[in-house]
């Protein structure tokens, strides 16, 4: 009997040290990375090949100019990511309140819980940018630096009508063994009849359009032309307007689109330890400010989550025929809520395995 007590003892001594390096490696795992996307705050920066935006630094960007500066925020060198910013492009009247969470204030360690708090209760979620930040465990220290936080999350979740199959791999670009889902079977299909052809010049020419149950639709346009996104969008508008039809898939239309999954952090330097002068003949400087990007589409539907934050801080002055529409070459995707004008994420693609 007391042989096997002394077996139960180090059993749970083993389960509870297994069960203190899982929490520690909990603790301290990072978020990974892509390294390999060029994040720009507004959808009329130049992009590159792979490129991707979401307006939650636009939307604290109005707030820092709105709330702190009280006038378009200039700095002494020109900076183009400023005075895009400064023209409010995206404002939150241009998405419902259930895409996104707001708010400001002196950075202290009760703004930072009300926060967590509010995107927990929210969208079940936890900030992965939060703890980059300096915090005040007492108001009077932060009033006295007057160091304030502007914060936004941005989060969506959408799940097409019909889920469809996934594909064989194939090729993308100059890549190979990319993953495809989608359905390209000679068969009428309600999948089918869920994707709207927004336009269609041939298989390397097109932009489709697919529902979601939350109402939201689903954009890709393969191919598309425009140095920002703003130009790619009012090209594929274009497009639109010109197309004679915009039926859906037919029976013996094909459809395939790459998996996408990817995950990117955006310190901006351009803005960074910048200041500036608010209408009150204050100077601060931004101390922070940065921006994640994450999206996911799969055969069901995807996600997006984006945070982005700006720290400031006072110093002193100074159609029946066979038609193909595989997303297998460059291409960009757009997130539009039902009823609106602009699209609240957007992201260019010319290498779909390093996003997988």
């Amino acid at each position: 009997m007391k042989k096997n007590i002394n077996i139960y003892i180090k059993l749970a001594v083993l389960f509870l040290s297994l069960g203190f390096v899982v929490c520690l490696y909990l603790k301290d795992k990072k978020v990974s990375y892509n390294k390999s996307l060029y994040v720009v705050p507004t959808m009329f920066d130049d992009i590159k090949d792979n490129s991707v935006w979401c307006p939650t630094m636009q939307l604290v960007w109005n707030d820092v100019k709105t709330n702190l500066a009280k006038q378009d925020i200039k700095f002494v060198d020109n900076n183009s990511f400023a005075e895009n910013l400064n023209k409010e492009s995206f404002t939150d009247e241009m998405i419902s309140d259930s895409y996104y969470y707001k708010t400001y204030g002196l950075r202290t360690i009760s703004l930072k819980n009300e926060i967590e708090k509010s995107i927990n209760k929210k969208f079940s979620q936890n900030s992965d940018i939060l703890n980059e930040f300096k915090w005040y465990k007492d108001k009077s220290d932060a009033e006295k630096e007057e160091e304030y936080i502007f914060y936004s999350m941005l989060y969506r979740k959408f799940n097409f009508l019909s889920k469809f199959k996934k594909l064989e791999n194939g090729s993308f670009n100059n890549s190979k063994d990319v993953s495809y889902f989608g359905v390209t079977n000679n068969k009428k299909s309600s999948a089918k009849e869920e994707i709207t052809v927004l336009f269609y010049k041939d298989k390397d020419n097109f932009a489709i359009s697919i529902d979601t149950k939350e109402k939201d639709k689903v954009i890709i346009y393969k191919n598309p032309v425009g140095n920002n996104f703003n130009e790619i969008y009012d090209n594929l508008k274009k497009n639109y307007k010109e197309s004679e039809t915009h039926d859906h898939l037919g029976a013996n239309d094909k459809f395939k689109m790459p998996y996408l999954d990817f995950k990117v952090l955006k310190s901006y330097e351009e803005l960074k330890n910048k200041s500036f002068m608010s209408k009150d003949n204050k100077e601060y400087i931004i101390t922070d400010a940065l921006q994640t990007i994450n999206f996911k589409i799969d055969e069901a539907g995807g996600v997006v989550k984006s945070e982005a934050a700006i720290g400031t801080k006072a110093i002193s002055s100074g159609n029946m025929e066979s038609r193909t529409f595989y997303v297998d070459k460059t291409f960009a995707l757009f997130l539009l809520e039902e009823g609106r004008d602009v699209p609240y994420f957007a992201t260019k693609i010319s290498d779909a395995k390093s996003f997988q």
